[in-house]
């Protein structure tokens, strides 16, 4: 008999004693003192039964989640080359965002979140991924939103700079002091998503 097989024996031994006992004793002190052993015991065996598994044994692992929850791609979105060119009229190179199915004019695509930062940081840190809140009446930055880094931001990073304002079919809202993509037209099914990152973009405010 192996090793294995001993300890499942033991441990049904182990249970048909106990139940006797509880049968037959009225006195707690002795129940306490038997399940403190057979505890003990137990956690022995248990600790000894590690190594009775053959080394070939697959360990379930649970899905990755290296990739933060905000930036995951949602259903009906993905990213795939981009469709803009360069001046030379060759290819960017780049990947962009699309659509598999239409979004209608005024759909909020997604929330663009980031680091939110003071004028003074975001003057130190090199990045294209910021935008500048501003109050609604004095126009003065209250705060700068950075996704630079992607476990700070969203999918919403990866939207393409349109050439010019007229070529975007999206855009970017400030709504309380949150910021949203939004369908600036209907949008056909795979159309990439561009937006106008100029003037309108770095120096976003109130609507």
């Amino acid at each position: 008999m192996t090793e294995f097989h001993t300890l499942k024996v033991f441990a049904l031994l182990v249970n048909l004693t106990l139940s006797v006992v509880l049968k037959l004793s009225d006195n707690t002190s002795v129940l306490l003192e038997l399940t403190e052993l057979l505890t003990s015991h137990a956690q022995r065996s248990a600790a000894a039964t590690l190594f009775l598994f053959p080394t070939t044994t697959k360990i379930m692992r649970a899905p990755s989640t290296s990739t933060p929850r905000n930036s995951r791609l949602p259903a009906g979105i993905y990213r795939a080359n981009s469709t803009l060119v360069d001046e030379d009229g060759n290819p960017a190179r780049i990947q962009g965002l699309f659509t598999s199915r239409r979004i209608p004019y005024l759909t909020t695509i997604g929330e663009y979140f980031g680091e939110r930062l003071t004028v003074e940081q975001a003057q130190h840190r090199n990045s294209n991924y910021q935008f500048e809140v501003r109050k609604f009446r004095s126009k003065e930055v209250e705060f700068v939103l950075d996704g630079k880094y992607l476990k700070h931001s969203s999918f919403v990073r990866f939207v393409n700079a349109a050439n010019d304002i007229t070529e975007q079919n999206c855009k970017f809202e400030l709504r309380d002091k949150r910021i949203f993509l939004v369908a600036r037209r209907d949008i056909p099914a795979h159309s990439e998503l561009l937006a106008w990152y100029g003037e309108q973009t770095a120096e976003l405010v109130a609507q």
